[in-house]
């Protein structure tokens, strides 16, 4: 794979992201009705997003703050998240200063086997340029069944050009993700262009693509082209859309081959039993 494919690899990380959580906006207040029964400190804090979706930060900080200081390593991870969401913290606190202590959360969490903590430490360290102490984290994460993080590590694995390390990941991901998975997407791109230690294999690249066609993963792609038509990185070479291209007239061309080929991973990745 050629360095500009490599270097896009976390935007098409990204993109998939985008296209698949959506953007929330935040707002501070927000809570329970006088009226209601009090919830526990356990369904306050029971997920970010369940935090952003019934805009209940003050109370579900404390509730956080409240768990973690007991031991729950769940909840510690949500608060966390919390104090590294500078827009959530911005109303009354310090973001800068918290940052840190939410990183801080976020290991301890991670350093007691939280996949999602692991998960999400990883990200914040490749996003910081220490891809070995991501790998690490994503890696354990993946090890523990996290299929975000085993695409984590892949594509951490590829940035650094160590290709033939991502391919397995990758792999993992899609027996762990079945007919929601991604993987599919990253494998028929790295395999057709090459990257790193992995020579470029127009056949190997067909038959992922082949799954890819005939799985949810199409219509990821066909979100991703769209994506980058709009934001004009479309026409670049190594872009998602240029390689897509080029692997689908090679699938036409070579249609019997690439099905037989699709089918025979298939078969390997996604026995019937």
């Amino acid at each position: 794979m050629n360095s500009q494919t490599v270097r896009h690899l976390p935007t098409l990380w990204i993109a998939l992201s985008a296209i698949l959580l959506g953007g929330c906006s935040l707002s501070w207040f927000g809570g329970r009705s006088s009226e209601s029964a009090a919830p526990s400190d356990e369904s306050l804090c029971a997920s970010k997003a369940q935090i952003v979706a019934n805009r209940t930060y003050h109370d579900s900080w404390q509730a956080c703050e409240r768990l973690a200081a007991k031991g729950d390593h769940k909840a510690e991870y949500v608060l966390g998240l919390l104090y590294t969401d500078k827009s959530v913290l911005g109303g009354f606190l310090d973001p800068e200063t918290r940052f840190d202590e939410g990183i801080r959360h976020i290991r301890n969490a991670a350093d007691h086997n939280i996949p999602a903590a692991q998960r999400s430490l990883g990200e914040y360290y490749e996003k910081n340029g220490q891809g070995d102490l991501a790998r690490s984290y994503l890696s354990r994460a993946a090890d523990l069944g996290d299929p975000e993080a085993m695409i984590g590590v892949a594509t951490s694995y590829e940035t650094a050009g160590q290709c033939s390390r991502a391919l397995p990941y990758y792999e993992r991901e899609i027996t762990a993700n079945r007919a929601a998975a991604e993987g599919w997407i990253y494998l028929y791109l790295m395999t057709y262009n090459g990257c790193g230690d992995l020579k470029s294999s127009p056949a190997l690249a067909c038959g992922y693509y082949h799954n890819a066609l005939n799985s949810s993963a199409h219509n990821t792609v066909l979100s991703l082209i769209s994506y980058e038509k709009s934001s004009g990185t479309a026409a670049k070479n190594g872009s998602i859309t240029r390689t897509t291209a080029a692997v689908q007239e090679y699938y036409k061309k070579n249609l019997q081959s690439c099905v037989v080929k699709g089918q025979e991973i298939r078969s390997r990745l996604l026995p019937e039993n």
